[in-house]
């Protein structure tokens, strides 16, 4: 166990963290994979994202696609990113975005929450996220685990 602690903590005391980046990122929806979701049956659920960080601010864009329910969407991420100068990062954010379905393109709004470890130039995420679905009428929670790479 002091093992993992110590190969946790290394990044922290030996690389200097960058606080403006650029960076590309990959998800996948957890929960889908594993239980389903609230209108379907396990499949996967994949998120790609390319955004910017500074400091505190985040921005990114996305693209997101599930086959089993022939669901599409792309938006916008807007995160505050709290201990932004710290390996271990955690964040709250908003999203807005479309939801592009078959003859049927609606707009969505969401909420975020994340948690992040980075070893530069990648880091592991995992995210919350509670989406308005307005194609359905309903709220619909999920959870991604992701990676992702700094490009400077």
């Amino acid at each position: 166990m002091k093992i993992v602690v110590i190969a946790l903590l290394f990044p922290m005391i030996l690389i200097s963290q960058s606080n403006q980046y650029l960076f590309l990122q990959t998800e996948i929806d957890a929960r889908n994979m594993i239980f389903g979701g609230t209108v379907n049956e396990r499949g996967y659920n994949g998120v790609f994202k390319a955004g910017f960080s500074a400091q505190w601010f985040r921005a990114d864009v996305f693209y997101e696609t599930f086959a089993v329910l022939d669901y599409q969407t792309g938006g916008l991420n807007l995160t505050y990113i709290l201990r932004y100068d710290n390996p271990f990062k955690m964040g709250l954010g908003v999203q807005m975005g479309l939801i592009n379905k078959p003859r049927k393109l609606t707009p969505s709004v969401g909420l975020n929450g994340i948690v992040e470890y980075h070893i530069p130039p990648f880091f592991i995420s995992a995210r919350l996220e509670r989406k308005v679905r307005t194609d359905w009428d309903i709220i619909v929670n999920s959870g991604f685990v992701g990676v992702g790479y700094r490009l400077n």
